[in-house]
């Protein structure tokens, strides 16, 4: 059984999931709460995976997203509409792979480390995959696109 207080952090959790489509940081999750303690947040989450509302993503690695909703999964909500060249569908493969096993989109560096490219080249190619509406940039920072035919749902 839940606190209040652990309720009022899983309510959050599950809201910032459903509606950017990835889970909150432990960060995100403090100041959605409006506490500065992120030990409490872990404690918190500890406890709302012990109910079986959250699981851990993989114990193994230290993700700054690392929890994700039980029953949450991408979904593909509609075909890619535009023709990609070799370098873009690498790089949306690529985007895709570690979306579907981690529940987040990569970072730019992830990328230049799996596709052995320079930085230059993931931002230029993340640009065009932008351009024809395969990925959809919400801010301008790491991991902030999400893919547009792709959409987040809770079983």
């Amino acid at each position: 059984m839940l606190t209040k207080r652990q309720q009022e952090v899983y309510g959050a959790f599950r809201e910032y999931s459903l509606n950017h489509q990835y889970p909150p940081t432990h960060r995100e999750l403090s100041e959605i709460i409006g506490t500065h303690s992120h030990s409490y947040i872990k404690r918190a989450l500890l406890a709302i995976e012990k109910e079986g509302l959250v699981r851990k993503i993989s114990p193994d690695r230290d993700l700054s997203r690392a929890y994700v909703l039980v029953g949450f999964k991408y979904v593909k909500s509609r075909p890619i509409q535009a023709e990609l060249s070799d370098d873009e569908s690498r790089l949306y493969s690529a985007i895709v792979d570690y979306t579907m096993d981690f529940y987040q989109t990569p970072r730019i560096q992830y990328l230049c480390r799996t596709l052995d490219w320079s930085v230059f080249k993931v931002k230029d190619r993340l640009e065009r995959l932008e351009s024809k509406g395969v990925i959809e940039v919400h801010e301008k920072k790491h991991r902030a696109f999400t893919l547009s035919e792709y959409e987040a749902r809770l079983d």
